[in-house]
């Protein structure tokens, strides 16, 4: 029996590079894990602040260009949590500040994979 999204926006699962920026202007390599229209789940080796904006970059894959076309995604993220699960802090974010021709992207990528998954 498949399993029922109850969230507002559905999920999709993802394996892409990111960078969060800190306060103090370093840059913390994370891992980004699942999407959403509005925001995404990351792994990151460090803590960040729960209500705080950070500015982070993610370089998302080409639709049709796959792993050979990658664009660099840049804007600004609210932290709704920040919980540690073993070695890593899964933080999810809500995008803000997202061009359209990104959110265009990311659009796409969540209904590529609403598609595969009712072909399936």
């Amino acid at each position: 029996m498949p399993m029922i999204e109850l969230r507002k926006s559905p999920r999709i699962q993802v394996i892409w590079r990111a960078a969060v920026k800190l306060s103090d202007g370093s840059l913390v390599a994370t891992k980004i894990v699942n999407l959403s229209v509005g925001g995404v789940l990351m792994h990151c080796p460090q803590s960040l602040e729960v209500n705080r904006e950070y500015q982070i970059m993610m370089e998302v894959p080409g639709i049709v260009g796959g792993a050979d076309q990658q664009f660099k995604v840049a804007c600004k993220a609210f932290v709704q949590h920040c919980i540690l699960a073993e070695e890593h802090y899964r933080i999810g974010v809500k995008f803000h500040g997202l061009s359209d021709l990104h959110q265009n992207l990311i659009d796409a990528w969540i209904s590529k994979a609403s598609k595969a998954d009712q072909a399936a």
